[in-house]
């Protein structure tokens, strides 16, 4: 059975746990789940979970001061963590490209990622040739704002202006 975190608690999800108990619980993205959140399916029977996630990325959206002062946005994942219980590191990444790979692994993992074989086996994508297309672009738009219309959609006029520009400036680039 497949299903979200929230939906265990429905009254069909529930029935069912008591015909058929789920002894073993395996939570994907277990480091962005609330530990509340992560407590949930446990109640259809579980004698062991199993948590699948990263706590370096991030962590449960929770919009309530109240409940992030009382570390709501924790997740079970890193609780345990935290104290002690085991955690192994699936260091062999499988669809980035290296150059993309080597910031999260230099920042969060200590330098452990590696890329699979069939990542490093890649030939270059063509297009990485041209200096503003390479595998991995920061472009810092500092002057621009963010700014709210009566319809509450976000927008940004600088990084407008800024994408706009170096469209023009790939399609000119393509055409020569």
């Amino acid at each position: 059975v497949f299903s979200t975190l929230s939906s265990t608690q429905q009254k069909i999800f529930k029935e069912s746990a008591i015909r058929a108990p789920f002894h073993t619980v395996l939570i994907d993205e277990a480091g962005q789940a609330s530990e509340v959140a992560t407590l949930q399916p446990m109640t259809a029977g579980a004698k062991s979970i199993v948590l699948v996630g990263d706590p370096q990325q991030l962590p449960a959206t929770i919009k309530s001061e109240a409940a992030k002062a009382v570390e709501m946005e924790r997740s079970l994942f890193e609780r345990l963590q935290a104290n002690g219980c085991p955690v192994a590191l699936l260091s062999v990444q499988y669809r980035m490209h290296p150059e993309i790979r080597k910031f999260p692994s230099n920042h969060f993992y200590h330098d452990l990622l590696e890329d699979a074989p069939a990542v490093t086996s890649l030939p270059p994508e063509p297009y990485h040739a041209v200096p503003l297309l390479g595998p991995y672009q920061v472009f810092d738009v500092a002057s621009g704002k963010e700014e709210r219309s009566k319809s509450n959609s976000v927008s940004n006029s600088e990084e407008a202006r800024f994408a706009a520009c170096l469209f023009m400036k790939l399609r000119r680039q393509s055409a020569t």
